[in-house]
């Protein structure tokens, strides 16, 4: 089995950045940056839909397009299917 890693660094403040074997994205609080439930809702939807994808080409289904879109309403955390497949 692979082992997956990613760095994290921080300054002495919320500032930092996230680095992947793929790609980076800064991190904190400031416009431009991601936090980290926006990290967390977008590595859950993803692996959401990398299983969808996986269900879909198992059971010829063809789809081009789904939206999801992740919520938080009363300390309640779910993720909410915008427009459907397309």
């Amino acid at each position: 089995m692979a082992i997956q890693s990613v760095n994290l660094n921080f300054t002495n403040t919320f500032k930092g950045e996230l680095i992947g074997p793929k790609g980076r994205v800064d991190v904190g609080s400031e416009k431009g940056t991601l936090a980290p439930y926006d990290m967390l809702y977008g590595a859950l939807a993803s692996c959401l839909y990398a299983t969808f994808l996986g269900i879909a080409e198992k059971n010829v289904l063809d789809s081009s397009q789904l939206n999801l879109k992740c919520l938080e309403r009363r300390g309640r955390k779910f993720l909410q299917f915008l427009s459907g497949l397309k």
